[in-house]
This record gives C-alpha cells, sequence and structure tokens, in this order.
C-alpha cells in the first residue's frame, strides 16, 4: 500500500469522490495517509484520526522511504512558513496547530523545514515545539490545553472542520488534544465512550452533550474552563464560544464528563 503526504496547508476529507459530498475531516500539511484506491482525480486515503474518505488526489505527494526523525510541531493556531530565512514577510504556505514538519536545520531564531513536495521553507522557533519524530509529540497537561483552546475563541464553525480557519465541536476537541500528546477519536460520541468519566469537573475536563433524536447520544462536546463555563465550537452561534454550563440549552442536556489529562 503506498503512502501519501498532504502537501496543502490543509486538504477536505470527504465521504465520496466529489466536492459536494459530506466533509467528514481534515488533514493537515505533511500528514502520511495511506492511499486505498484512485477514482479519476480523486484518491480514497485513511486519515491519521482513522476516517477513510476521499481527497483530491492533487494534494497529494509520494512519501519519500527514508523520512528525518527531527519534527517540529506547529504550537499556536496558525503560522506563516516563509519562503525566505532573512526575516523578511515571504509567505509560503499556512501552517495549523498540530501541523508536523521535519527539521532540515537551525538557523536561531528560525527553523529551515522540509515541505511535502521537498521544497524549503522558514519558521520561528517560537512558534513550533520540536520533538524526536519516534518518541511522539510531547504530552502537556490541562493548562496548556486551556491557554490553546482560549486561542480558538471566535474562529468560525465549519462542519468537519479542525483548523483555526473553521472546526467544528469534537474537531476543536481532537485538534487540542492531538497538540497536547494524546490522540483522540475524531466525533463526540466516541470521546465520549473513550475518556474516562468524572463526577467533578477540573478545568480541561470534556463535557459531552445529547442531540438528534436519543436523548443520551452525544453530539456535542466542549472543553471545561472553571467557574461552571465551557469552550466549544458552536453551530447555534456559528463560532468558538463560551458558555455557562448553567445555560438552560445545554444544562437539559448535559450528559456528564470525560477526563483524558491530569495535571
Amino acid at each position: 500500500m503506498q503512502t501519501m503526504l498532504v502537501a496543502a496547508s490543509v486538504a477536505d476529507l470527504y465521504a465520496a469522490p466529489w466536492v459536494g459530498a459530506e466533509r467528514v475531516t481534515q488533514v493537515l500539511l505533511g500528514a502520511q495517509v495511506p492511499l486505498l484506491a484512485v477514482e479519476g482525480d480523486w484518491a480514497q486515503v485513511v486519515a491519521p484520526d482513522g476516517y477513510h474518505g476521499w481527497l483530491w488526489s492533487g494534494l497529494l505527494v509520494p512519501a519519500p522511504e527514508k523520512r528525518r526523525d527531527n519534527v517540529i510541531m506547529v504550537a499556536r493556531p496558525r503560522l506563516q512558513i516563509q519562503a525566505v530565512g532573512t526575516g523578511e514577510e515571504c509567505p509560503l504556505l499556512t501552517a495549523f496547530l498540530g501541523t508536523v514538519l521535519e527539521v532540515a536545520g537551525n538557523f536561531s531564531p528560525l527553523l529551515k523545514v522540509v515541505l511535502p513536495t521537498g521544497d524549503h521553507g522558514w519558521v520561528p522557533e517560537a512558534g513550533v515545539k520540536g520533538f524526536q519524530r519516534e518518541e511522539g509529540i510531547p504530552r502537556a497537561g490541562p493548562a496548556r490545553l486551556l491557554e490553546l483552546a482560549r486561542q480558538f475563541v471566535g474562529v468560525p464553525y465549519l462542519w468537519g472542520g479542525i483548523t483555526a480557519d473553521g472546526l467544528d465541536c469534537s474537531g476543536l476537541t481532537y485538534i487540542l488534544h492531538y497538540a497536547c500528546g494524546v490522540q483522540l477519536p475524531r466525533d463526540a460520541n466516541e470521546q465520549f465512550l473513550a475518556g474516562t468519566g468524572v463526577k467533578d469537573l477540573a478545568p480541561g475536563d470534556l463535557v459531552f452533550f445529547a442531540g438528534g433524536k436519543s436523548p443520551l447520544f452525544p453530539t456535542h462536546v466542549g472543553i471545561y474552563l472553571g467557574d461552571a463555563l465551557f469552550i466549544h465550537a458552536s453551530s447555534r452561534y456559528g463560532r468558538v464560544v463560551v458558555t455557562p454550563l448553567e445555560d438552560a440549552f445545554y444544562r437539559a442536556r448535559f450528559l456528564g464528563g470525560r477526563r483524558y489529562l491530569t495535571p
């Protein structure tokens, strides 16, 4: 099975091979995706979050046989990759939180990175987190999760999205935990089943709410901030917002909390 790399800042993954199909999730720049099938201009792949779906094949390039172990992860909502390492503004690509790229050299305060196409770009050291690929993204605690979460307030709601250009409720919780070294399931109902149940909420816990036809099926998720507030990507408000847990709409649908991170 051939492995491909995503060569765009972010790629939409669709349920079927046409743009009008449902966007089920997104895949970030540099992500490795196994290629399952090709249909015209579309490639069926497996996303890092486990979703099977279709990407436009023009956004993919073959993965090299050998890859560098020294990598960085974008550690802010978005970051501009520059085409030159002189410190001048010459934007090449936007990289979003959680994007992992190989490092070709350290020229402090800039790092030279390798793009999936083999081209080079430059990023500021201050905006990334370095680690060894085989060790995985360093694990962080609830304080870091909340620090990142607050930076997403006002980001537009986008079904299937996982970036600062737009995301859905479980996309927000998924990408924030991913950046903290924790691989969550992609969807709210799966996140509810996989976490550790808690009676007393602590900042950083996930809070779940029912929706649809079933009063017990989790369809919405947010992150508890403390002081009876939670942050979430809301389709009702069309953006990431902070809401009181005592809000009548959410209080009536609250299913409980789950914990993935400990201090």
